[in-house]
């Protein structure tokens, strides 16, 4: 996924480097250039603070408070921190523009909960709570209707307990520390991603060098103590059921070496970690997506290195379960593709379906958001291994970049979705009656 962060001028001069890496951490851009894009600046766990990561504009890396102040009357903080909006790391504006010299964002109609986002018909807003900067990811273990909610904490790159939903606390103790030891004085970059399997939270990192060496982190909340860590060169995000996850990477254990669908299968004896789901070779891909939904689809993504967008295809238990038993692979091309008309910036189950954040780039390679939506995935009567995807259906609209969304996680058969504005940042939980 990381690839699509090049320009369209660099896409050519770059071009045998992009092929041959599959990831876009390079520390620099090309011809003598400091930064072709904002992943470039993020070179240290300083520099992708949160609050005031560094970005990409105009080919240096600079300080996003330096170029994109808060806007006046708001102080820019929020949770006893500093708050700014934020795009995910990219380096486009957020001020929404300027009108006579006044930030449009100062003026705008905020809605308590969703900012300037406009929420579609047949969705509702339910409850919300604050949320602060520094939780990079968060993922919620129920049975419903009390949920407890699990964070990635960025400051000391650590599990913590937010605890039930919505009710969340802040400032706990760390559970279990994401880099394995002898990453504990190096930089790395971490994951955006956290999921469970029910009892259990998995994350990843990764650090510069050949093959994007890096960890996932396991931490088990009914068993502290076995926890661990497992080596996953180039891990992107994460999908899981009950005592099985699905890693989108270079590799898993023993097993690397190309991009693919990894599968860390806690349930058999001993745990194995191999590849499950291979990637076309006509895709050129590299990393990508991954959600799953409540019926067991799992949603597994990749980037195409020939269009350079994000692509996502949705497999059933019928196609990806074999595999899982007698230790084979499967082909991603043969499960069905959900074609949203755009690029992806994320994914998350959402009740039977998935929910993902679409947009595109515009002429100088700032993200520009869509919406939020939501494409229903269904197991076809026919044939147990086809998938039926359903029409997309927008949940939530971009009407401007005052609102920014930089958190989708499923709650139950909710979808829970952080959105960052003036006025602070805070998770929001969506509902289809």
């Amino acid at each position: 996924m990381r690839s699509r962060m090049w320009s369209g001028n660099n896409r050519m001069k770059c071009m045998p480097l992009l092929a041959a890496m599959g990831l876009a951490w390079l520390g620099a851009g090309c011809d003598g250039e400091e930064c072709t894009n904002s992943f470039d600046c993020q070179t240290t766990p300083e520099r992708k603070d949160p609050a005031n990561p560094y970005v990409c504009v105009d080919n240096q890396c600079k300080p996003f408070l330096s170029v994109y102040p808060p806007p006046r009357g708001d102080g820019g903080t929020s949770d006893g921190g500093t708050e700014v909006p934020t795009d995910g790391g990219t380096d486009g504006g957020t001020d929404g523009g300027t009108d006579g010299g006044l930030n449009t964002c100062d003026t705008a109609s905020y809605d308590a909960k969703l900012g300037t986002l406009h929420l579609e018909a047949g969705f509702q807003a339910a409850e919300s709570a604050s949320l602060p900067a520094n939780i990079l990811a968060v993922t919620a273990i129920g049975p419903g209707p009390v949920y407890t909610l699990y964070g990635l904490r960025s400051n000391d790159s650590s599990f913590v307990s937010l605890g039930s939903w919505p009710s969340l606390q802040v400032g706990g103790e760390a559970l279990f520390p994401v880099l394995a030891p002898d990453d504990r004085s190096k930089s790395v970059f971490l994951g955006s991603y956290l999921v469970n399997d029910g009892t259990r939270l998995l994350t990843g990192y990764t650090r510069s060098g050949a093959g994007f060496p890096g960890n996932v982190a396991l931490y088990d909340t009914t068993a502290p103590e076995k926890s661990g860590y497992y080596a996953a060169p180039g891990n992107y995000s994460a999908a899981a059921l009950p005592g099985i996850f699905f890693i989108n990477g270079l590799g898993l254990g023993s097993s690397s070496g190309s991009a693919g669908i990894y599968v860390l299968d806690l349930e058999s004896d001993p745990p194995t970690a191999r590849l499950l789901a291979t990637f076309d070779s006509s895709w050129s891909a590299s990393s990508g997506l991954s959600a799953m939904t409540h019926e067991g689809i799992a949603a597994l993504g990749y980037f195409d290195g020939n269009t350079f967008i994000n692509r996502l295809r949705a497999a059933p238990p019928a196609l990806y379960k074999p595999a899982l038993t007698n230790g084979a692979t499967f082909e991603l091309a043969q499960a069905a593709e959900v074609d949203v008309g755009s690029d992806l910036f994320g994914a998350s189950g959402f009740g039977d379906g998935v929910a993902l954040l679409r947009g595109n780039y515009d002429a100088t390679f700032t993200p520009v958001y869509i919406d939020i939506t939501r494409v229903a995935l269904t197991i076809s009567s026919q044939d147990d291994q086809e998938v039926e995807v359903g029409t997309p259906t927008p949940v939530l609209r971009f009407s401007d970049s005052c609102t920014a969304v930089d958190v989708l996680a499923p709650l139950g058969g909710d979808l829970l979705v952080g959105v960052t504005d003036k006025n602070g940042r805070r998770l929001v939980r969506l509902q289809q009656p």
